[in-house]
């Protein structure tokens, strides 16, 4: 046990350490490798930006939240540390017990975040894809590639539908009030209402032949 946990410290330490630079890097200059004067204009944000509208609907449709996200895809210790590096650093210069209501702050102003949003983004780690080391374990014990992309393409749709419903029910129940992207949502849920409906009725009709 003491062996095993060892090995994978040594691991994630190295996997961590070096993403933990990446974004850095990524998060300081631009294309042309100049020093930026704000996060916003780097690397990291022109990259992110795409994917952060898809977000939206998730409470969490910021470049920053949404860089984190897909870094979580390569170790989701990593989303505490992209959070870390491109929300507060240059703000605080440590993280003591007296900075973690600044911190907070910092993800609430810059990031937008909610208490709301905040659990969505949570659901969406949660029930998103482990880590790619997992995602290959999870081939090698299906022996097929086929049904490893489906129960990715499957555990992204739960972890993008669930943080979505999180995040748009409880803007209503607990600020009465819509959330960003509110009717986008009612067209994602509609579509998969109607794919579940047709893969239904589908099968009924190759089971009654």
């Amino acid at each position: 046990m003491l062996d095993r946990a060892w090995e994978f410290t040594k691991k994630a330490g190295t996997i961590i350490v070096l993403m933990n630079g990446i974004v850095w890097l990524l998060s300081n200059f631009d294309f042309s490798f100049s020093l930026v004067g704000h996060p916003d204009q780097s690397m990291l944000q022109a990259i992110s930006q795409p994917l952060a509208f898809l977000l939206t609907p998730l409470g969490f449709g910021v470049w920053g939240l949404a860089a984190a996200a897909i870094l979580g895809f390569i170790a989701k210790e990593e989303v505490v540390g992209a959070l870390a590096i491109i929300f507060a650093f240059g703000v605080t210069d440590n993280f003591d017990i007296e900075n973690i209501e600044l911190t907070r702050t910092i993800l609430m102003t810059t990031g937008g975040l909610t208490a709301v949003s905040a659990y969505a983004y949570m659901a969406f780690q949660l029930f998103t894809p482990p880590c790619f080391a997992a995602i290959g374990a999870m081939n090698t014990e299906l022996g097929s590639r086929k049904l490893t992309a489906l129960a990715v393409l499957f555990q992204l749709a739960m972890g993008y539908v669930l943080a979505m419903v999180i995040y748009q029910l409880g803007t209503i129940i607990f600020y009465h009030q819509l959330g960003n992207g509110f009717f986008i949502s009612l067209g994602v849920m509609a579509v998969i209402t109607v794919t579940f409906v047709a893969i239904k009725i589908k099968r009924m009709r190759v089971v009654n032949g």
